[in-house]
């Protein structure tokens, strides 16, 4: 006996859905699976997991001054 195929009720328009390698599948956003690179994921639409806020960015370069002083503190 067939399984009888699953319809959405509602239908998003194509460039409403996002074609994703990772789930498989048209999605309507982005699950943030993919690793992108240069700030494109793989189905070739900006990555918004890839982009920094400003708070983001800042804390990045307050960890990465800390790691910098905690080998420069340990060499010494």
């Amino acid at each position: 006996m067939a399984k009888p195929e699953l319809k959405s009720k509602v239908k998003f328009p194509t460039q409403r859905t996002v074609h994703c390698r990772m789930s498989r599948g048209l999605t309507k956003w982005c699950f943030a699976l993919c690793e992108p690179k240069h700030g494109k994921g793989p189905c070739g639409r900006p990555a918004a997991h890839a982009f920094r806020g400003r708070t983001q960015r800042a804390i990045a370069r307050h960890n990465a001054r800390q790691r910098k002083e905690e080998v420069s503190d340990s060499v010494a």
